[in-house]
């Protein structure tokens, strides 16, 4: 639906939306000065539609794009009906259950922009998902959200997954960015655009989501930066005043090529004297908390958001140091949105061979971004701490960090005081087995796309398949949780490694050579209990150390694995 401009001329407050939401869709009024705004952007992780027949099917895409194009978005192996769980409706409750929750631990933002929302060649039925008798649009209006944009996509361009916003006030859809790149026609989906105007502020806010790093992309990435940069600069030329806020995931480091050219600075001297670059929220943000996604056991920013110079003077202003990537705390035994490894905790997926079973737990493989604005008189706005810094890559490596459960410290659950509802319930609490020296070990089978290890483990009220596995496994670098190694891992010791040859102190070395394949048995584990390696409930060990792990009857192979 497409708003007149009129409508967002003036956007008000009758009353607080529910959970300290600051706006609302009646219009009666203007937006009173100290209205707080709060401005979201999150990476949902494949939030698929529930309609199987909305998509085509896996085996009518061509994988050629000379050949022709299909009728309707590419459908993910994931999520074909003929091999995925995926339409179960406990499975897409699960789903939309997750996503409430997102939302809830974002504190219901006046606008959320999303990223990988089915696009089913702009025909998306995502706000049908089902929430028992009700649905996730239902349950959005709940909260606040009257009001749902979809990003449209070229005709000539069909995608599988596209952004869009939820939002307490109507926008108005303006004509996406396209980027014409031949040589990859789905690489860079089509840039989501709306337009707003919140007290004396009208802005223009860019819904991204880049080609991954999957296989490169980077010069790709950069075309997209440049054709957004040249979109912002027009409609500026137009309107001096306008705003622009660009959000998403753009799949580049804030230090990164990518986002340099967008025209972006670290200055907030240059922000606040009238500029045409772009502010990188993350700059507020110590070095250590610019993290909202981890790869290869590396923390690292591939969601941005970037403001222009005019949130920081009157009207709709950027409050000072609000910014921020939430869920970074880990919180054991909560609802949290971090895994047991310390990274976020992805949308859990199980692999058989072809077969695709979704196990309905998890959040998302990044962490949501958050920021604040006010509504304030030019006069009466506070000063900006005068912060400068210059856009660089940080010093130093951003591990996944998780603490490690100590005896005596921490509560530790033994294993035979659990039940099952336990398990589910407490993710993330450290939980010990310990196998007495007169009974047999727990010998491991494997299950799963990697063969990965697990012990049938008995309690109280039934058995469990529990998964063995390593946090960081992933990191190719040795691993900083163990007493025998510097926790501050130098370059020197990585000379003559790379995620092509795993070190062999690192927990990714021990993970796919020990706690992959056949053979062996467990005698002893602490660590953190969650669902981790390939979708499965698993006990996730920091390290190899005695005093976490004892495995007994490695065959050869393994015990020559990974040397000490």
């Amino acid at each position: 639906m497409r708003f007149s401009r009129s409508l967002c001329k003036f956007l008000a407050v009758a009353a607080w939306v529910p959970y300290g939401g600051g706006l609302s869709a009646d219009t009666s009024q203007d937006v009173p000065i100290g209205t707080r705004v709060k401005i979201a952007s999150a990476n949902l992780e494949n939030l698929w539609d529930g309609d199987p027949n909305n998509s085509g099917s896996a085996a009518s895409v061509s994988p050629s794009w000379e050949a022709s194009l299909p009728s309707s978005s590419l459908l993910y192996h994931d999520f074909d009906p003929a091999y995925s769980n995926w339409y179960d409706p406990d499975i897409l409750t699960k789903k939309v259950d997750k996503v409430l929750k997102a939302v809830h631990l974002l504190g219901i933002p006046d606008i959320l922009a999303a990223q990988e929302i089915e696009s089913a060649h702009n025909h998306s039925a995502v706000q049908s998902l089902p929430y028992g008798d009700s649905t996730l649009g239902a349950e959005m209006k709940k909260l606040g959200y009257l009001y749902f944009y979809l990003g449209k996509q070229a005709e000539e361009k069909p995608v599988s997954v596209t952004p869009a916003i939820w939002s307490k006030i109507p926008l108005e859809e303006e004509e996406s960015v396209t980027v014409d790149i031949p040589e990859s026609p789905m690489s860079s989906r089509d840039i989501q655009v709306v337009r707003a105007k919140i007290g004396a502020t009208e802005f223009l806010l860019f819904n991204n989501h880049w080609k991954s790093k999957n296989g490169g992309g980077e010069a790709i990435r950069r075309k997209i930066a440049v054709a957004l940069r040249a979109r912002i600069n027009a409609e500026q030329e137009k309107n001096p005043d306008l705003g622009v806020i660009v959000v998403g995931d753009l799949n580049s480091d804030y230090f990164e090529e990518p986002i340099r050219a967008l025209g972006v600075t670290g200055s907030v001297r240059e922000m606040t004297r009238g500029t045409r670059a772009l502010y990188d929220l993350w700059l507020q943000q110590p070095a250590e908390n610019r993290w909202e996604y981890s790869f290869d056991g590396l923390r690292g920013t591939l969601s941005q958001m970037l403001i222009s110079q005019q949130f920081f003077r009157g009207g709709l202003r950027y409050v000072d140091h609000s910014f921020q990537a939430v869920g970074q705390t880990f919180s054991p035994g909560e609802a949290g949105l971090l895994g047991p490894d310390g990274m976020p905790y992805g949308w859990q997926v199980q692999h058989y061979g072809a077969k695709v079973v979704f196990a309905g737990e998890g959040f998302s493989d990044h962490l949501p971004l958050l920021a604040e604005f006010e509504v304030v008189f030019p006069e009466s706005a506070p000063a900006y701490k005068k912060s400068e810094e210059s856009i660089a890559a940080p010093q130093g490596l951003r591990f996944d960090k998780v603490p490690v459960c100590k005896e005596g410290v921490d509560p530790i659950l033994n294993v035979e005081e659990l039940t099952l509802a336990m398990l589910k319930e407490n993710t993330g609490a450290c939980v010990k087995i310990e196998i007495p020296q007169d009974k047999p070990a727990l010998p491991f089978s494997v299950r799963g796309k990697y063969q990965s290890v697990y012990v049938n483990l008995s309690l109280q009220d039934g058995s469990v398949k529990l998964g063995v596995a390593m946090t960081r496994r992933w990191d190719w670098r040795p691993n900083i949780d163990d007493s025998r190694l510097n926790q501050n891992v130098e370059e020197k010791e990585l000379h003559g490694f790379s995620a092509h040859k795993d070190h062999p102190h690192s927990n990714k070395c021990f993970q796919r050579k020990v706690l992959q394949g056949n053979g062996g048995e467990l005698r002893y584990a602490v660590g953190r209990i969650g669902y981790y390696v390939d979708g499965y409930m698993s006990i996730v060990i920091p390290t190899r150390e005695p005093r976490d792990l004892i495995l007994e009857k490695l065959p050869a192979g393994k015990q020559k694995a990974c040397p000490w």
